[in-house]
């Protein structure tokens, strides 16, 4: 599906998964910038261990 733009249930629902697994202290299926900044940090670990190899 590709994006709506929109921040709509199942876009919280989406949110609430990614926190409970990397900010379980604070699942509100809001993306404030803790979340956004964890997701950052997140996409840098991955990008870096895909060049690095340690992905293949």
């Amino acid at each position: 599906m590709p994006p709506g733009g929109d921040y709509d249930d199942e876009t919280r629902l989406t949110v609430e998964a990614f926190q409970r697994h990397w900010r379980p202290a604070h699942v509100d299926g809001v993306a404030d910038g803790e979340t956004r900044a964890t997701l950052m940090g997140v996409l840098q670990l991955a990008t870096a261990e895909s060049v690095t190899g340690v992905l293949n």
